[in-house]
């Protein structure tokens, strides 16, 4: 596929949280697995290309990976992430939003919110 394809490693979300280091080589800071970690499993990383409009749903405790966007159309992923208020899964890599908050449901953030930085309605 030119604009690249999700890659898996089947169960490996049942396993401890693997060592890990941020990638040097692609500019992007992501954090990549110590290959001696995942040595035994890379034998079953499993391609899931699919068609426009699909979805795959995963843990994001599931080795995962993708190949290159060689193509000029974006590929969307959404990350969804439940986890208290005070913690950014993934800091510097744009705001998060509040889906919903139990203790402050006037709070949960707009698109306008999004767009303007906000990660609560104020």
């Amino acid at each position: 596929m030119e604009n690249g394809c999700l890659h898996i490693i089947p169960r490996t979300h049942r396993k401890r949280v693997l060592a890990y280091h941020a990638e040097t080589y692609s500019g992007t800071g992501f954090i990549e697995i110590d290959h001696d970690q995942i040595q035994e499993d890379a034998r079953r990383v499993t391609p899931l290309p699919i068609a426009a409009g699909s979805a795959i749903l995963f843990n994001d405790r599931l080795v995962h990976s993708s190949t290159p966007n060689n193509s000029d159309i974006v590929r969307w992923s959404l990350d969804l992430r439940y986890q208290p208020m005070d913690q950014d899964p993934m800091p510097g890599h744009g705001i998060g939003f509040v889906a919903r908050s139990r203790q402050h449901p006037e709070k949960v953030a707009t698109l306008d919110d999004w767009l303007a930085g906000k990660m609560e309605h104020e």
